[in-house]
Protein backbone atom coordinates (compact mmCIF):
# COMPACT_ATOMS: atom_id res chain seq x y z
CA UNK A 1 0.00 0.00 0.00
CA UNK A 2 2.71 2.58 1.22
CA UNK A 3 5.38 2.00 -1.85
CA UNK A 4 2.55 3.72 -3.83
CA UNK A 5 2.50 7.84 -4.16
CA UNK A 6 0.88 8.75 -1.59
CA UNK A 7 -2.47 9.55 -3.73
CA UNK A 8 -2.68 6.17 -4.38
CA UNK A 9 -1.92 5.16 -0.59
CA UNK A 10 -5.14 7.46 0.21
CA UNK A 11 -7.16 6.03 -2.16
CA UNK A 12 -6.53 2.41 -1.20
CA UNK A 13 -6.70 3.03 2.76
CA UNK A 14 -10.41 4.92 1.77
CA UNK A 15 -11.61 1.88 0.41
CA UNK A 16 -10.89 -0.62 2.52
CA UNK A 17 -13.88 -1.81 4.97
CA UNK A 18 -11.36 -2.88 7.45
CA UNK A 19 -7.23 -2.40 8.74
CA UNK A 20 -5.31 -4.91 9.80
CA UNK A 21 -2.09 -4.36 10.94
CA UNK A 22 0.33 -7.16 12.42
CA UNK A 23 4.01 -7.32 13.22
CA UNK A 24 5.84 -9.59 15.06
CA UNK A 25 6.76 -8.68 18.90
CA UNK A 26 9.88 -10.38 18.71
CA UNK A 27 10.60 -8.06 16.00
CA UNK A 28 11.87 -4.56 17.24
CA UNK A 29 13.09 -2.94 14.23
CA UNK A 30 10.18 -3.65 11.75
CA UNK A 31 7.52 -2.25 14.59
CA UNK A 32 9.72 0.66 14.79
CA UNK A 33 9.83 1.09 11.29
CA UNK A 34 5.96 0.89 11.19
CA UNK A 35 5.33 3.40 13.72
CA UNK A 36 7.80 6.07 12.78
CA UNK A 37 6.51 6.12 8.94
CA UNK A 38 3.76 4.15 8.15
CA UNK A 39 1.60 4.99 11.54
CA UNK A 40 1.73 8.14 10.90
CA UNK A 41 0.33 8.05 7.10
CA UNK A 42 -2.31 5.64 7.92
CA UNK A 43 -3.09 8.29 10.71
CA UNK A 44 -3.28 11.07 8.08
CA UNK A 45 -5.57 8.86 5.52
CA UNK A 46 -7.97 7.56 8.34
CA UNK A 47 -8.47 11.41 9.98
CA UNK A 48 -12.11 11.94 8.18
CA UNK A 49 -12.68 8.20 7.58
CA UNK A 50 -13.90 5.88 9.68
CA UNK A 51 -12.42 2.56 8.61
CA UNK A 52 -12.17 -0.01 11.71
CA UNK A 53 -8.65 -1.05 12.13
CA UNK A 54 -7.20 -3.95 14.17
CA UNK A 55 -3.53 -4.42 15.43
CA UNK A 56 -2.32 -7.50 15.97
CA UNK A 57 0.73 -8.64 17.81
CA UNK A 58 1.97 -12.15 17.01
CA UNK A 59 4.60 -13.85 18.91
CA UNK A 60 4.93 -15.19 22.83
CA UNK A 61 7.43 -13.34 25.17
CA UNK A 62 9.64 -14.98 27.61
CA UNK A 63 7.92 -14.73 31.13
CA UNK A 64 9.77 -15.62 34.26
CA UNK A 65 12.46 -13.70 35.89
CA UNK A 66 14.84 -11.78 33.18
CA UNK A 67 18.58 -12.84 32.79
CA UNK A 68 21.22 -9.90 33.44
CA UNK A 69 23.69 -11.69 31.21
CA UNK A 70 24.56 -9.36 27.66
CA UNK A 71 22.83 -11.58 25.67
CA UNK A 72 19.88 -11.75 26.89
CA UNK A 73 19.61 -8.00 28.11
CA UNK A 74 20.07 -7.34 24.08
CA UNK A 75 17.11 -10.27 23.57
CA UNK A 76 14.66 -7.98 25.79
CA UNK A 77 15.31 -5.05 23.84
CA UNK A 78 14.56 -6.56 20.27
CA UNK A 79 11.13 -7.92 22.01
CA UNK A 80 8.07 -5.07 21.40
CA UNK A 81 5.89 -4.36 24.92
CA UNK A 82 2.44 -4.89 25.57
CA UNK A 83 2.55 -1.01 26.07
CA UNK A 84 4.15 -0.21 23.32
CA UNK A 85 1.56 -2.03 20.69
CA UNK A 86 -1.47 -0.79 23.02
CA UNK A 87 0.26 3.17 22.62
CA UNK A 88 0.37 2.74 18.92
CA UNK A 89 -3.36 1.26 18.78
CA UNK A 90 -4.78 4.80 20.91
CA UNK A 91 -2.82 6.88 18.38
CA UNK A 92 -4.35 5.08 15.63
CA UNK A 93 -7.73 4.52 17.35
CA UNK A 94 -7.49 1.06 16.72
CA UNK A 95 -8.25 -2.24 18.81
CA UNK A 96 -4.66 -3.85 20.17
CA UNK A 97 -4.90 -7.74 20.11
CA UNK A 98 -2.41 -10.13 21.38
CA UNK A 99 -2.22 -13.42 19.91
CA UNK A 100 0.38 -15.76 21.52
CA UNK A 101 0.30 -17.98 18.77
CA UNK A 102 -1.62 -19.06 15.55
CA UNK A 103 -3.68 -21.85 16.91
CA UNK A 104 -7.52 -22.39 16.04
CA UNK A 105 -8.37 -20.24 19.74
CA UNK A 106 -6.24 -17.32 18.86
CA UNK A 107 -7.24 -17.09 15.41
CA UNK A 108 -10.79 -18.61 15.32
CA UNK A 109 -12.22 -17.35 18.35
CA UNK A 110 -10.22 -14.42 19.68
CA UNK A 111 -9.19 -12.85 16.23
CA UNK A 112 -12.12 -13.78 14.23
CA UNK A 113 -14.58 -12.92 16.69
CA UNK A 114 -13.61 -9.15 16.97
CA UNK A 115 -13.15 -9.32 13.11
CA UNK A 116 -16.47 -10.76 12.60
CA UNK A 117 -17.83 -7.86 14.68
CA UNK A 118 -16.63 -5.26 12.65
CA UNK A 119 -17.66 -6.76 9.50
CA UNK A 120 -21.35 -6.64 10.77
CA UNK A 121 -20.98 -3.19 11.56
CA UNK A 122 -19.73 -2.27 8.24
CA UNK A 123 -22.56 -3.99 6.41
CA UNK A 124 -25.07 -2.86 8.99
CA UNK A 125 -23.50 0.88 7.81
CA UNK A 126 -23.61 0.35 4.27
CA UNK A 127 -26.91 -1.28 4.56
CA UNK A 128 -28.18 1.96 6.38
CA UNK A 129 -27.04 4.12 4.07
CA UNK A 130 -28.34 2.42 1.14
CA UNK A 131 -31.76 2.05 1.98
CA UNK A 132 -32.11 5.74 3.45
CA UNK A 133 -30.73 6.85 0.46
CA UNK A 134 -28.65 9.30 2.25
CA UNK A 135 -26.29 11.78 1.20
CA UNK A 136 -22.65 10.81 1.98
CA UNK A 137 -22.02 12.82 5.85
CA UNK A 138 -19.57 14.97 5.70
CA UNK A 139 -18.49 13.98 9.01
CA UNK A 140 -17.97 9.82 9.29
CA UNK A 141 -18.38 8.97 12.58
CA UNK A 142 -15.84 6.30 13.65
CA UNK A 143 -17.60 2.54 14.12
CA UNK A 144 -16.68 2.42 17.97
CA UNK A 145 -14.76 -1.12 18.85
CA UNK A 146 -16.13 -3.59 21.60
CA UNK A 147 -14.30 -3.16 25.08
CA UNK A 148 -11.81 -5.71 25.39
CA UNK A 149 -9.77 -6.57 28.36
CA UNK A 150 -6.29 -7.96 27.37
CA UNK A 151 -5.72 -11.24 29.43
CA UNK A 152 -2.58 -11.51 30.85
CA UNK A 153 -2.74 -15.49 30.45
CA UNK A 154 -4.86 -17.24 27.69
CA UNK A 155 -6.50 -19.80 29.75
CA UNK A 156 -5.15 -23.72 28.30
CA UNK A 157 -7.50 -26.22 26.92
CA UNK A 158 -6.89 -29.45 28.33
CA UNK A 159 -8.92 -32.54 26.56
CA UNK A 160 -10.40 -34.76 28.82
CA UNK A 161 -8.31 -37.86 29.30
CA UNK A 162 -9.12 -41.05 27.53
CA UNK A 163 -10.98 -43.64 29.78
CA UNK A 164 -11.30 -46.46 26.90
CA UNK A 165 -8.31 -49.37 28.18
CA UNK A 166 -9.63 -48.49 31.84
CA UNK A 167 -13.21 -49.16 30.57
CA UNK A 168 -12.21 -52.47 28.58
CA UNK A 169 -10.67 -53.66 31.72
CA UNK A 170 -13.92 -53.19 33.59
CA UNK A 171 -15.51 -55.28 30.59
CA UNK A 172 -13.32 -58.47 31.87
CA UNK A 173 -13.53 -57.66 35.49
CA UNK A 174 -17.01 -57.35 35.57
CA UNK A 175 -17.41 -60.46 32.89
CA UNK A 176 -20.59 -58.33 31.35
CA UNK A 177 -21.47 -60.09 27.57
CA UNK A 178 -18.70 -62.54 27.33
CA UNK A 179 -18.86 -65.11 24.82
CA UNK A 180 -16.21 -67.30 25.29
CA UNK A 181 -15.03 -69.29 28.56
CA UNK A 182 -11.69 -71.11 28.80
CA UNK A 183 -11.69 -74.16 30.99
CA UNK A 184 -9.14 -76.39 32.15
CA UNK A 185 -8.72 -80.48 31.51
CA UNK A 186 -10.79 -80.95 34.27
CA UNK A 187 -13.24 -78.24 33.69
CA UNK A 188 -12.97 -77.38 37.40
CA UNK A 189 -13.13 -73.50 36.87
CA UNK A 190 -14.10 -71.01 34.00
CA UNK A 191 -12.67 -67.60 33.13
CA UNK A 192 -14.63 -65.63 30.73
CA UNK A 193 -13.81 -63.37 27.60
CA UNK A 194 -14.86 -61.43 25.08
CA UNK A 195 -13.80 -63.00 21.18
CA UNK A 196 -13.77 -59.42 19.27
CA UNK A 197 -11.16 -58.42 21.92
CA UNK A 198 -9.00 -61.12 22.33
CA UNK A 199 -9.39 -61.24 18.05
CA UNK A 200 -8.30 -57.76 17.78
CA UNK A 201 -4.60 -58.14 19.39
CA UNK A 202 -3.97 -61.74 18.23
CA UNK A 203 -4.20 -63.99 14.75
CA UNK A 204 -4.29 -67.19 16.47
CA UNK A 205 -7.58 -66.26 18.02
CA UNK A 206 -8.82 -65.34 14.40
CA UNK A 207 -7.56 -68.94 13.85
CA UNK A 208 -9.27 -70.23 16.61
CA UNK A 209 -13.05 -68.50 16.39
CA UNK A 210 -12.97 -68.47 12.93
CA UNK A 211 -12.71 -65.15 11.56
CA UNK A 212 -10.18 -66.72 9.35
CA UNK A 213 -9.19 -69.81 7.72
CA UNK A 214 -6.65 -72.50 7.66
CA UNK A 215 -6.13 -71.21 4.13
CA UNK A 216 -5.52 -67.37 5.27
CA UNK A 217 -2.80 -68.60 7.68
CA UNK A 218 0.74 -69.12 5.92
CA UNK A 219 2.28 -69.23 9.30
CA UNK A 220 2.38 -72.96 10.42
CA UNK A 221 3.70 -72.11 13.85
CA UNK A 222 0.72 -69.80 14.85
CA UNK A 223 -1.78 -73.04 13.52
CA UNK A 224 0.56 -75.25 15.34
CA UNK A 225 0.15 -73.61 18.94
CA UNK A 226 -3.50 -73.24 18.40
CA UNK A 227 -3.99 -76.56 17.71
CA UNK A 228 -1.70 -77.80 20.63
CA UNK A 229 -2.79 -74.84 23.29
CA UNK A 230 -6.34 -75.00 22.44
CA UNK A 231 -9.94 -77.29 21.78
CA UNK A 232 -12.94 -75.85 21.25
CA UNK A 233 -15.88 -77.88 22.20
CA UNK A 234 -19.12 -77.88 20.10
CA UNK A 235 -22.02 -76.50 21.99
CA UNK A 236 -25.49 -77.72 22.50
CA UNK A 237 -27.54 -76.57 19.45
CA UNK A 238 -30.56 -76.40 21.46
CA UNK A 239 -29.82 -75.20 24.83
CA UNK A 240 -32.36 -75.12 27.50
CA UNK A 241 -34.76 -71.78 28.07
CA UNK A 242 -37.83 -71.18 29.92
CA UNK A 243 -41.29 -71.83 27.55
CA UNK A 244 -41.76 -68.56 25.44
CA UNK A 245 -38.38 -66.96 26.42
CA UNK A 246 -35.74 -66.67 23.51
CA UNK A 247 -33.20 -69.67 23.63
CA UNK A 248 -29.99 -68.10 25.47
CA UNK A 249 -26.32 -68.27 23.72
CA UNK A 250 -24.29 -69.60 25.53
CA UNK A 251 -20.46 -68.48 25.84
CA UNK A 252 -18.08 -70.92 23.15
CA UNK A 253 -16.23 -73.30 25.76
CA UNK A 254 -12.70 -73.56 24.99
CA UNK A 255 -10.39 -76.39 26.80
CA UNK A 256 -7.17 -75.27 27.59
CA UNK A 257 -4.57 -78.19 27.44
CA UNK A 258 -1.56 -76.39 29.17
CA UNK A 259 -2.45 -76.80 32.67
CA UNK A 260 0.08 -74.40 33.05
CA UNK A 261 -0.66 -71.95 30.71
CA UNK A 262 -4.00 -72.11 32.09
CA UNK A 263 -2.99 -71.30 35.67
CA UNK A 264 -1.81 -67.33 33.95
CA UNK A 265 -5.18 -67.06 32.05
CA UNK A 266 -6.33 -64.58 33.84
CA UNK A 267 -2.63 -62.70 34.21
CA UNK A 268 -2.57 -62.95 30.94
CA UNK A 269 -6.18 -61.71 29.99
CA UNK A 270 -5.64 -58.52 31.97
CA UNK A 271 -2.47 -58.28 30.16
CA UNK A 272 -4.64 -58.08 27.23
CA UNK A 273 -7.62 -56.32 28.20
CA UNK A 274 -5.23 -53.41 29.18
CA UNK A 275 -3.85 -52.68 25.78
CA UNK A 276 -0.93 -55.34 25.66
CA UNK A 277 1.38 -53.09 26.52
CA UNK A 278 2.68 -53.42 30.06
CA UNK A 279 4.85 -56.55 29.08
CA UNK A 280 7.45 -56.37 32.46
CA UNK A 281 4.30 -56.49 35.00
CA UNK A 282 3.49 -59.44 32.98
CA UNK A 283 6.55 -61.06 33.36
CA UNK A 284 6.35 -60.38 37.43
CA UNK A 285 2.61 -61.36 37.81
CA UNK A 286 3.75 -64.80 35.57
CA UNK A 287 7.06 -65.32 37.98
CA UNK A 288 5.23 -64.38 41.68
CA UNK A 289 3.15 -67.03 40.82
CA UNK A 290 4.31 -70.24 39.25
CA UNK A 291 7.39 -69.69 41.32
CA UNK A 292 9.87 -71.24 38.67
CA UNK A 293 12.21 -69.93 35.83
CA UNK A 294 11.09 -72.91 33.46
CA UNK A 295 7.91 -72.69 34.19
CA UNK A 296 7.85 -68.61 33.34
CA UNK A 297 9.69 -68.65 30.19
CA UNK A 298 7.47 -71.45 29.00
CA UNK A 299 4.48 -69.56 29.71
CA UNK A 300 5.73 -66.13 28.05
CA UNK A 301 7.11 -67.74 25.13
CA UNK A 302 3.34 -68.68 24.39
CA UNK A 303 2.51 -65.29 25.01
CA UNK A 304 4.94 -64.02 22.54
CA UNK A 305 3.46 -66.50 19.78
CA UNK A 306 -0.44 -65.56 20.43
CA UNK A 307 0.84 -62.00 19.97
CA UNK A 308 3.28 -62.71 17.16
CA UNK A 309 2.26 -61.12 13.82
CA UNK A 310 2.47 -63.87 11.15
CA UNK A 311 5.86 -64.46 9.48
CA UNK A 312 7.73 -62.78 11.68
CA UNK A 313 9.27 -63.41 14.89
CA UNK A 314 8.69 -61.46 17.98
CA UNK A 315 11.09 -60.30 20.75
CA UNK A 316 10.25 -59.22 23.75
CA UNK A 317 10.83 -55.54 22.37
CA UNK A 318 8.07 -56.17 19.68
CA UNK A 319 5.97 -57.26 22.68
CA UNK A 320 6.17 -54.09 24.56
CA UNK A 321 5.69 -51.91 21.58
CA UNK A 322 3.23 -54.39 20.72
CA UNK A 323 -0.14 -51.16 21.40
CA UNK A 324 1.88 -48.90 18.92
CA UNK A 325 1.67 -51.55 16.41
CA UNK A 326 -1.62 -52.66 16.89
CA UNK A 327 -2.88 -49.24 15.31
CA UNK A 328 -1.70 -49.96 11.82
CA UNK A 329 -2.02 -54.37 12.28
CA UNK A 330 -4.94 -55.99 13.79
CA UNK A 331 -7.35 -54.05 16.11
CA UNK A 332 -10.88 -52.89 17.29
CA UNK A 333 -11.57 -51.12 13.95
CA UNK A 334 -11.56 -54.11 11.77
CA UNK A 335 -14.72 -55.58 13.05
CA UNK A 336 -16.47 -51.97 12.57
CA UNK A 337 -19.55 -52.03 10.21
CA UNK A 338 -19.17 -55.62 9.78
CA UNK A 339 -21.12 -59.02 10.58
CA UNK A 340 -17.77 -60.87 11.60
CA UNK A 341 -18.12 -61.06 15.81
CA UNK A 342 -21.34 -59.02 15.38
CA UNK A 343 -23.74 -59.48 17.87
CA UNK A 344 -26.09 -56.86 17.64
CA UNK A 345 -27.11 -54.99 14.10
CA UNK A 346 -28.66 -51.62 13.51
CA UNK A 347 -31.35 -50.91 10.86
CA UNK A 348 -31.60 -47.61 9.61
CA UNK A 349 -35.34 -47.06 8.85
CA UNK A 350 -36.27 -45.31 5.18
Amino acid sequence: IFDSDWYTSYRLIRAADIIVIKYSVNDKTSFQELKDSYAPMLKKALNPCSVPVIISAVGARKNGVPCSCPLCTSDRRSCVTTSEGAQLAKELGATYLELHTLNDFYIQKYFGGVLEYFMIQSLNQKSSEKMKKRKKMQKCYRVQPPQLEQPEKMPILKGESSHYNADLHNLLCCCQCADVAFYPKDLSMAVEAHKIILCSVSHLFMLLFGVKSLSDTHDASIVQLAQSLFAVEAGDPFPSSPHGAPPCVLPVRVVVKDSVFCSCLPDILHFIYSGAFQWERLEEDIKKKLKDPDKTEHVLEKVKYILKTPGKLNTVKDCKSHQIKQLNNTSLRLFFNTPVLADVIFKIQG
